[in-house]
């Protein structure tokens, strides 16, 4: 471990197993279903390891954070997980920011990271402006940071893009 010493690792790997983005619209074309809308749940798994970790009176071994990352289907914004929530500051996503490195955050997130509007959130480290805070329902399940679909398709999770691949 000594040679991981200062270093941090980190990595995204979806939570779900993936499927084709072209399956959401066999998913809409089923009886009752009036409309659908894929999104990719992923997980940013990190560890910081102290410079001094693995010396003789060095540092406790590092504790690992988790990030869950959403990404959105910005072109149905009425669907997913954004649409029951309330933007308390900043917006949401427009059309632009399809492929822009742009976030929005849980209120509950944000507000234990002290983050705001304008401030960076980092996943695999990709840096992400936050443009807008949601407060979601109290019997909702928040994710901490919503990007766009399209964006998180590109992370390569476990070696390979998601591209083209939703995973709810």
């Amino acid at each position: 471990c000594e040679n991981a010493a200062g270093q941090t690792i980190d990595n995204v790997a979806p939570q779900y197993s993936p499927m084709k983005s072209a399956d959401v619209a066999d998913v809409a074309k089923l009886h009752d279903v009036s409309a659908a809308a894929g999104g990719l749940l992923l997980t940013d798994n990190r560890v910081s390891i102290p410079k001094d970790f693995g010396k003789a009176g060095g540092s406790a071994p590092p504790t690992p954070s988790t990030l869950s990352v959403d990404g959105v289907d910005i072109g149905h914004a009425s669907l997913g997980p954004l649409s029951a929530g309330t933007i308390t500051s900043g917006h949401s996503f427009t059309a632009a920011d399809a492929d822009a490195h742009v976030a929005v955050v849980d209120s509950g997130y944000a507000t234990s990271n002290n983050l705001k509007v304008g401030s960076t959130v980092s996943i695999d480290k990709v840096k992400f402006t936050v443009i807008g805070i949601v407060r979601q329902g109290q019997t909702s399940s928040p994710n901490d940071v919503y990007i766009s679909l399209e964006v998180a398709q590109a992370f390569k999770a476990g070696g390979s893009a998601e591209t083209g691949e939703v995973n709810t």
